[in-house]
């Protein structure tokens, strides 16, 4: 918990000074769609804190990793590349070749950028969007914890 809240302390601090400017700047600049609904800004603003759960429980456990490997790095650096590819965040996942997309709309990963999206634009009704974020917080929370016990199990420190 202790994790989490500093993360989401970081989170907040970069909605407030950078994201908050950006999209007024942007709304200066261009012609901005509003939401659909009000009930759909409102699950927006809702999905957002819900996003960067997921993406601290994941985060979390690819950090888990270190109880067995030596070296993070090469796990970090994949992670971020299935990240950026399966969230939406680098090629919307609608333009994916239909298997792919399919499987790509069923991990957490699309929780954390596309769903947030679809809510905004309409595109998903805002309940099931929170409702998936909050399903895959559950079971990635119920596979961190089981992960932290069988990692604290036994502790081997390497080197000391």
């Amino acid at each position: 918990t202790y994790w989490l809240a500093r993360d989401l302390g970081r989170a907040a601090a970069h909605f407030l000074v950078r994201g908050i400017p950006t999209f007024a700047i942007g709304t200066l600049l261009f012609d901005v769609l509003a939401p659909r609904s009000v009930l759909h800004g409102i699950a927006f603003m809702a999905s957002i804190p819900l996003a960067v759960i997921v993406s601290f429980v994941f985060r979390f456990c690819l950090n888990l990793a270190g109880f067995w490997v030596l070296d993070h790095r090469g796990i970090n650096y994949l992670s971020m590349a299935v990240i950026n590819l399966l969230s939406g965040f680098l090629i919307p996942l609608a333009f994916f070749p239909t298997p792919l997309r399919l499987v790509a709309e069923a991990l957490p990963f699309r929780a954390i950028i596309m769903v947030p999206n679809e809510i905004y634009l309409g595109r998903i009704h805002p309940g099931l969007g929170l409702l998936f974020q909050c399903f895959w917080i559950i079971a990635m929370t119920a596979g961190a914890r089981w992960l932290l016990a069988r990692g604290t199990r036994k502790v081997v420190v390497h080197g000391g």
